[in-house]
């Protein structure tokens, strides 16, 4: 082994040894330390002294015999020979000032670590805590003397007198070297080994060194700045852990961020700057630090922008221009063709005369997948095709479509509806398979939402049509507007098919002057709406169905009259068929004052295109997106062509779903782990592993992760994505107000709505014979049903859930289901179900276990359909006692015990709350603000009473109450899962409180599982 020339060699003994090698020096010099301070905290040690110097007290712990080296340690010194080769080593100091015990150690050779494919660089001794190092700051005491203008008692240590005074911040870092060059500069500093290990093993609490320290003090996290995403993952993980962890300690938590071109570690920013700049730096630097909360939202933003701007796929074709996409390629056989262009293209066009027609002259069917039927209608009419859904079940029906697939050569359906196609079409022909709107599509099969255990055997449909088109002489064709890439590896792995051709056009259009209203009072916003729409013709797409029924019905109340709402609701029968097939003609027939439009019109739709604005028919579109992501925003807002202005308003932030997350690792994390959940508990052991159920599981959790980044930043990621398509785009913050007679207006129209929704269900007639509850269920799991249909679905449920109850009572269903949420409460139902099924873990559980299996057993695990009421009812027990002693004291006030311990039993199961109740919890949230939201989603009554405190530190005491209608609810709810026959029919008022329970017959096995520490990546 050939020795490093510029360090001593491991002859020399530890006396010579005392000065510093030169490099050694100047490798802490290049990070702006001293020499004094270096010398201070670091020795260079070398030759087999050095060995057993490192190793002393991990052989002290292992060796067993005093007479002789047992063998476990001989090889662990031949392990570490690596270290004869020389390293400086750090130990550190106590709050005391006297030296630590356990040695950091950079080797001159290190050793290789195989499973990471890199050297270690820092060493600590096996078995030994890994314990936080304390600077001697003794050389540098004068600088943090002046600096903080403090002073040393006699025979006190230098970390002693920081420990008295709190006003002094305090820096934790990653490496000592980092810490020592903040010293340098008059700083505390703390370096830990790595930033998982500011916790004793086993824990989550701090160091015992650093917990007295951090204690009524300012606290900042200064770990680097990677550049690799999954590292500032990693990273930005333990920083906000340890950040919750000094909160906790009683210390004030911060964050220092700086410029990542001024390096990656602190030390590397401080020594970019000049010397006599760094101190005034690093002042405001923690001047500006973050809070914990400001520190996860810039993680987030950051995360947001990488995971929005991945790179579009490589293509083999691309074409650019002011028209319509001219011809495509020749259709290659046994390839997957995708093509990305922007809407207004006409790629579904060229789709059908290009390729779909010459395959059908051929003999070929093509089948399109399309992922509504209003866009799967216009295909259909488009190519000459028959649309699945046109024709009945019976049969006749189906003879009938059979006949007209091979005549026309096509059919276009949607995926679920897969398993009909295979029976469907002739098993002689080729096949070529079109996904139109392809991520759509195949995201919406994906989630598969009402399938559950139908999900697999639809995927398995799926996938035979795509293997067939590829293996039988056909081919794959995907068609999007900014097509990504996790859609094409999709349709690679489950075809089996590697070979794939890109096609990508972007048309040029005049760009949309937008105005986009950034989480400014939407009041203002709706207000717009009606004032322009009383002048000109106006439309408005939202991905809210709710807001359209809202603002149809303001809209009618202040004398706006032809307006045109479509969506799924009133879209009942294709009464909008002629408008999904031609909008143009459709418009000029109809010609409304105000089109209202929901996501149901988001895709395939193309309204005056080719008309410019100046001719356009609508003056303006408008745009209220408070939900959805940012792909349907886009989508809504091109479906109208033209470049007249668009009057945008977009939140913020939009609360994500809880499979959303910004890792993808993440997501098929808990994915896994919640099936190793099922299966433990419920006792069966799911389908192996599986390449196509894996390639749909990463699939669902790239359109998740993509769907959590733009719902962080709704508002600003619309504006980029926006201002990326070339439109002109300005952001309005500030200057609009609150306007409150539209405010009152639109809680005007919320009662109003929500009282004919009441009376629509009250007045239903439920037919026992027909209307029961397998049939409900039947409706419920149905895409193609109709409104009437859905609404008695949903009397049965909750006649079937709640009996007794008279459901054919106006003030029981607007109470009960429909009274629109208010700060003090919601619709009594669903807090009602929740605090009775509290007492039926078990009973819920094995029905949960039931359908679990069924979808778990199979190849293809739909382990995000899993149902959840057993587990929602196991969170509810443990909430459930405490809750039911605030409503028996009938009270929440600051400093109220029972408060605080739901505070901390939230905080222990925060990822499951969120999961399984979609309820964010945070340490920094208030106990009365955690208790609240508790009991309210228990369907409690909460109102503010008073304010309590001193002056400056004054918090809302709350009253806790239930009313009679959900005391009604919880009999019923607790009868029906009990199973009694005893008549329970009491009048809607009048009659007294039923008993409510105040325990929770909890079991062991009934105990929230821990969700304990996220997977790693």
């Amino acid at each position: 082994m050939q020795l490093p020339t510029q360090f001593p060699t491991f002859q020399q003994t530890a006396t010579a040894l005392e000065t510093l090698p030169s490099p050694v020096l100047s490798e802490f010099t290049a990070s702006g330390i001293s020499p004094g301070l270096t010398k201070a905290n670091i020795r260079w040690i070398s030759g087999p002294e050095a060995v057993e110097e490192f190793l002393e007290l991990t052989i002290a712990q292992r060796q067993k015999n005093d007479s002789y080296l047992t063998t476990g340690n001989t090889r662990l010194l031949n392990r570490y020979e690596f270290i004869e080769l020389g390293g400086w080593v750090a130990y550190g100091v106590g709050i005391d000032g006297s030296p630590a015990e356990i040695p950091y150690l950079k080797p001159a050779a290190p050793r290789w670590d195989e499973e990471r494919k890199r050297g270690v660089k820092y060493e600590t001794p096996p078995g030994l805590e890994a314990r936080p190092l304390l600077p001697a700051m003794e050389p540098c005491w004068a600088k943090i003397a002046a600096r903080w203008g403090i002073k040393r008692n006699p025979g006190e240590s230098c970390w002693q007198a920081i420990l008295r005074h709190s006003e002094i911040p305090l820096i934790i870092t990653e490496g000592f070297k980092k810490a020592l060059a903040l010293v340098e500069l008059g700083f505390p500093a703390i370096a830990l080994r790595g930033v998982t290990q500011w916790h004793p093993k086993g824990q989550r609490c701090l160091w015992p060194e650093i917990a007295a320290l951090v204690k009524e003090r300012k606290v900042a996290v200064a770990f680097d700045e990677d550049e690799k995403p999954s590292t500032r993952q990693a990273v930005g993980q333990q920083a906000q852990q340890l950040g919750t962890a000094i909160a906790v300690a009683e210390g004030q938590p911060c964050h220092l961020n700086w410029e990542g071109q001024l390096g990656k570690g602190i030390d590397d920013a401080l020594v970019a700057l000049p010397r006599e700049d760094r101190g005034q730096w690093l002042t405001e630097k923690l001047d500006a630090a973050l809070t914990p909360k400001e520190q996860r939202r810039q993680r987030a933003v950051a995360n947001s922008k990488a995971i929005l701007g991945q790179a579009e796929p490589d293509c083999q074709f691309y074409g650019a221009g002011p028209g319509y996409m001219g011809p495509l390629p020749q259709l290659i056989l046994g390839v997957i063709h995708w093509i990305a262009a922007n809407m207004g293209s006409g790629k579904t066009v060229r789709m059908g005369i290009d390729w779909a027609i010459p395959f059908a002259a051929k003999g070929g069917i093509t089948v399109v997948l399309a992922p509504l039927n209003s866009l799967g209608q216009q295909v259909a009419q488009s190519w000459g095709f028959p649309h699945i859904h046109d024709y009945g079940p019976d049969a006749d029906s189906q003879q009938a479509l059979m006949m007209d697939i091979r005549a026309s050569g096509g059919v276009v359906a949607c995926p679920n509806s897969a398993p009909r196609l295979e029976q469907l079409i002739p098993k002689s022909c080729p096949l070529l398979v079109v996904i139109d709107e392809a991520g759509q599509t195949l995201a919406d099969a994906a989630n598969g939402n009402t399938l559950k255990d139908r999900y697999s055997n639809c995927w398995e449909s799926v996938i035979r049509l795509l293997r067939r088109a590829i293996s039988d002489g056909g081919s794959i064709a995907l068609a999007e507007d900014g097509i990504q890439q996790d859609v094409i590896d999709l349709v690679k792995v489950i075809s089996g098919c590697e070979r794939t051709y890109g096609i990508r056009y972007q048309r040029s259009a005049p760009p949309w002057p937008v105005t986009l209203y950034r989480a400014t009072p939407v009041s203002d916003f709706r207000c717009g709406i009606l004032a322009a729409a009383a002048l000109r013709p106006q439309v408005v797409v939202t991905t809210s169905q709710a807001e359209a029924r809202r603002i149809e019905r303001a809209a009618r109340k202040q004398g706006i009259e032809r307006i045109e709402r479509i969506d799924s609701t009133t879209n009942e029968a294709s009464r909008y068929r002629e408008f999904f097939e031609n909008p143009d003609k459709w418009l000029a027939a109809h010609a409304p004052q105000l089109l209202i439009i929901s996501p149901s019109g988001k895709t395939g739709l193309s309204i005056e295109g080719g008309v410019d604005a100046a001719d356009a028919y609508f003056e303006q579109v408008w745009g209220y997106f408070p939900s959805l992501d940012l792909d349907t925003h886009k989508q809504l807002l091109g479906r109208y062509r033209p470049a007249v202005p668009r009057q945008i308003w977009a939140p913020a932030y939009i609360q994500p779903e809880p499979g959303e997350k910004a890792y993808r690792w993440q997501i098929t994390g808990e994915l896994d782990q919640q099936q190793a959940r099922y299966a433990a508990a419920a006792g069966f052991t799911p389908a192996p592993p599986d390449r196509d159920d894996a390639a749909l599981r990463e699939f669902l959790a790239a359109r998740r992760q993509r769907a959590w980044a733009s719902k962080i930043r709704a508002a600003d990621a619309l504006a980029d994505a926006l201002i990326a398509s070339g439109h002109n785009v300005k952001v309005v913050t500030t200057g609009v107000v609150k306007n409150p007679e539209i405010t009152a207006l639109w809680d005007e129209v919320k009662g109003e709505l929500a009282h004919d929704d009441a009376h629509y269900h009250a007045a239903l007639t439920i037919d026992p014979s027909l209307h029961t509850p397998a049939w409900a269920s039947q409706i419920c799991r149905s895409s193609d049903t109709s409104y009437e249909q859905r609404c008695l679905a949903a009397k049965v449920r909750m006649l079937t859930l709640f009996p007794g109850i008279d459901w054919d009572s106006l003030e029981v269903w607007y109470g009960a289901v429909f009274q629109p949420r208010k700060q003090d409460s919601k619709p009594a139902a669903a807090g009602a179900r929740l605090w009775a099924e509290a007492d039926f873990t078990a009973q819920l559980w094995e029905r949960d276990r039931i359908e679990a299996a069924a979808i778990l057993e199979k190849r293809l695990k739909a382990v995000h359909l899993l149902p959840q009421g057993g587990l929602q009812a196991v969170a509810a027990a443990a909430f459930k006692p405490l809750v039911a002693k605030l409503l028996a004291l009938g009270k929440v006030e600051p400093g109220c015990p029972i408060a605080e311990e739901i505070k901390g039993l939230a905080l222990k199961y925060a990822a499951e709350l969120k999961r399984l109740w979609r309820m964010v919890i945070h340490a920094d949230q208030s106990a009365v603000a955690v208790a609240c939201k508790i009991a309210r989603k228990f369907g409690l009554v909460l109102s503010r009473d008073s304010r309590v405190g001193g002056r400056g530190q004054q918090q809302w005491r709350y009253r806790i109450a239930c009313d009679p209608l959900w005391a009604a609810l919880v009999a019923a709810r607790q009868q029906a899962l009990s199973g009694s026959t005893e008549p329970f029919n009491p009048p809607i008022n009048g009659y007294g409180l039923p008993q409510v329970s105040s325990q929770a017959h909890l079991t062991q096995n009934d105990a929230l599982p821990d969700a304990g520490p996220p997977p790693n990546p």
